[in-house]
């Protein structure tokens, strides 16, 4: 919950997140210092926060995402887009590689590709791979995310693909698998 308060309101001092996620000061305090030894966050110096609200007493540290704290893969197939995408913890992208493979309904084939070519992509951009947190796998079609399956694409004619486990294993990271449809809400939503 403090991770996410700042990363999607930061740089936050210590206090506004305290009182969003209704956890103690002394808890963020703590929280936040185990963050910011795994290198996940970063305090800021003061004139980064100069437009919250002081009082009287300790001036206010601004926290904020480092964005070398982590990585993140996106890896998007549909009809007319087949790509993967590396970002940092500030969702600025790194790199991105647009695939065209030559027959989108050969599910091993595709997969196969992609897993090559975000290989490739985080051996050249990544220098830490412990740094790579996760991958997301967004797919046109019916998507059972519980167990990491396509169940069925029509448009890319792929039946039932088992993809979690094989993707997890050829990436090293944990990965989610998300109808394109649940993406987009997803991201719209944020």
């Amino acid at each position: 919950a403090v991770l996410a308060q700042i990363a999607l309101r930061g740089p936050l001092p210590r206090t506004e997140i305290a009182a969003t996620t209704d956890l103690t000061n002394a808890s963020v305090s703590r929280i936040t210092r185990d963050l910011i030894e795994a290198g996940l966050v970063v305090e800021l110096p003061d004139e980064n926060m100069a437009n919250v609200q002081q009082g009287p007493g300790r001036r206010f540290i601004g926290l904020d995402i480092n964005s070398r704290g982590g990585y993140a893969l996106g890896i998007g197939v549909n009809v007319f887009s087949q790509s993967v995408t590396l970002a940092d913890l500030k969702n600025r992208r790194i790199a991105r590689m647009d695939l065209k493979p030559e027959d989108l309904s050969d599910p091993d084939a595709v997969i196969s590709q992609l897993i090559d070519e975000a290989n490739k992509m985080i051996d050249a951009n990544v220098a830490d791979r412990q740094r790579l947190l996760g991958a997301s796998f967004a797919i046109t079609g019916a998507v059972d995310p519980t167990e990491g399956a396509v169940r069925t694409s029509p448009y890319l004619r792929w039946g039932e693909v088992a993809l979690g486990w094989s993707l997890k294993e050829a990436l090293g990271v944990p990965v989610r698998i998300v109808s394109l449809s649940a993406a987009l809400t997803m991201a719209e939503n944020r």
